[in-house]
């Protein structure tokens, strides 16, 4: 089997800093690419992920394939995170870390996007779970929001939304943990 050298160099990327390599599902790996920088994944036609908001409202206005984005991204002197962006399927999941900046406790932080990460990958089993037992229903989306940018949230969603408005997001900092609960009740 010959192994994608994008994955390798992402991996790389990951443990020089003192990280692992965060889940990749198996039918994204044929089409994982080093993107730019420390951003790799599967599409190009975004801005970076840095600019979380056009990657939640893309995937709330309309159907959007599979993808898989992560990677270190921001601007200015502390305004930095690794990413991590996968839809697929059922699930749209988006994790954004504060890492790397000026004023960034790097120990803290590596342990921070280390759990962030790991929880991730439970999240992909529950939601994939839950579609299999009918919790989410056919055309239903979990999106999940872990941002350290810009606050926690989640919600239940079926594209297209016309009106971003009306999407009733549940507000929690632990998105990712509410969002398990609630797939387990």
């Amino acid at each position: 089997m010959t192994t994608n050298p994008a994955i390798e160099q992402a991996r790389r990327f990951f443990e020089t800093r003192g990280l692992k390599l965060p889940y990749i599902p198996p039918e994204l790996t044929e089409r994982f690419a080093h993107i730019s920088g420390g951003v790799f994944g599967t599409r190009r036609d975004l801005p970076g992920p840095y600019h979380i908001d056009a990657f939640i409202q893309e995937v709330c206005r309309k159907e959007v394939a599979d993808y898989l984005i992560l990677g270190h991204d921001g601007r200015g002197i502390n305004s930095y995170a690794m990413h991590y962006y996968l839809v697929r399927g059922s699930l749209a999941l988006f994790i954004q870390i504060g890492w790397g900046g000026v004023y960034t406790d790097e120990e803290a932080s590596t342990l921070k996007v280390s759990t962030e990460f790991a929880r991730a990958e439970e999240l992909v089993e529950a939601v994939h779970a839950a579609t299999q037992s009918n919790v989410l229903g056919p055309g239903e989306r979990l999106v999940c929001v872990h941002s350290d940018l810009y606050g926690g949230q989640w919600a239940r969603v079926r594209a297209p939304v016309e009106d971003l408005g009306s999407i009733v997001w549940n507000r929690d900092d632990q998105a990712m943990q509410a969002a398990l609960a609630t797939l387990a009740d």
